[in-house]
């Protein structure tokens, strides 16, 4: 089992999506020498005044991870590029401008930065990589942003 922070899911506001992925990584096999934290605040961010990792991977001999959790039941993109999430009785919950897939990509450079200015160079060169988790849906590959080793669907929760 993967060395999880914090070791338990409690947060003050409580995601059904991150709370899935949480117990995934808890029941993990093959995982001992992972460190799996959780909501990793990000206070230097490349592109806002802050972010958040929703999962991120200490894989070693594979990486490091940032994995964004989406657990709406259903989510639609608009025409305008806008992602829009809804709740099981088919009520929009909030929106964004910013694709999950931006949004992890984003979270992975700037922590790749602050490892980088903190530690030098060497770990710049780590192999990172990023995705993510839909956890409700059978999310597919839908545009030139994602592929398909990306994302971790419904249907993937079981593997």
């Amino acid at each position: 089992m993967a060395k999880l922070l914090p070791p338990r899911y409690r947060p003050l506001k409580p995601n059904k999506g991150e709370k899935t992925v949480f117990k995934i990584f808890e029941d993990s096999e093959g995982t001992d020498d992972w460190f799996i934290l959780n909501s990793l605040l990000q206070q230097k961010h490349i592109e806002k005044k802050y972010g958040e990792i929703d999962f991120l991977v200490l894989a070693p001999g594979y990486g490091i991870f940032c994995i964004e959790v989406k657990g709406s039941p259903y989510i639609k993109r608009t025409s305008d590029g806008r992602w829009q999430y809804f709740n099981s009785n088919h009520n929009l919950q909030y929106e964004k401008m910013e694709s999950p897939f931006k949004q992890a990509n984003s979270g992975m450079h700037s922590l790749k930065n602050y490892i980088g200015d903190k530690l030098g160079q060497f770990y710049k060169d780590l192999n990172y990589g990023y995705g993510v988790a839909f956890t409700m849906i059978d999310y597919t590959v839908s545009s030139p942003e994602e592929e398909d080793h990306m994302i971790y669907n419904s249907i993937k929760l079981d593997s």
